[in-house]
């Protein structure tokens, strides 16, 4: 299945494909999104927040289907 990823440049510098890649990125069926996150090399305590398709969500157990549309950001800080 083919899915389409954005990220905000701190958890770019994690990722080791390319943005262009991560445009339409191959996946196996039934990829969750941890399972993403771990292909992308991306740490779950630096992500803030996932947007799949528009929605938060917060279960990164939940199975990706082709077509989807992913952004994670990085936590915010500040001080």
């Amino acid at each position: 299945m083919r899915v389409r990823i954005e990220v905000d440049s701190i958890i770019e510098s994690y990722v080791k494909v390319s943005l262009e890649q991560l445009k339409d990125l191959e996946l196996s069926n039934d990829t969750s999104i941890n399972q993403l996150l771990k292909q992308l090399t991306i740490p779950t305590d630096e992500i803030g927040m996932i947007i799949r398709n528009n929605r938060a969500i917060f279960d990164y157990d939940m199975i990706l289907e082709s077509g989807d549309e992913i952004t994670i950001f990085s936590e915010i800080n500040g001080g």
